[in-house]
């Protein structure tokens, strides 16, 4: 995941999340765009993790990205 924040121009500030694949041969991915920002929260888990991350426009709508550790995957099996 990447992102980044605009500065310039009529929905700025505006903020660009982009997600995809693991590496940059991986075709698969997804950009969303928030213009006009007014508020960008962090929820913290009971572990001190960020959990969530709650982005908030001019008109109140709301962006919620939550975070979630995956367990560990086994590793592939060769030979089978």
């Amino acid at each position: 995941m990447s992102s980044g924040v605009e500065t310039k121009g009529d929905d700025a500030p505006r903020i660009e999340i982009a997600l995809g694949g693991e590496t940059a041969k991986e075709e698969r991915h997804m950009t969303h765009m928030i213009g006009r920002v007014r508020s960008i929260m962090i929820k913290m888990g009971a572990d001190l993790r960020e959990e969530a991350l709650l982005i908030e426009d001019e008109e109140g709508t709301k962006t919620i990205l939550h975070f979630e550790t995956l367990p560990e995957l086994e590793p592939a099996v060769q030979g089978v």
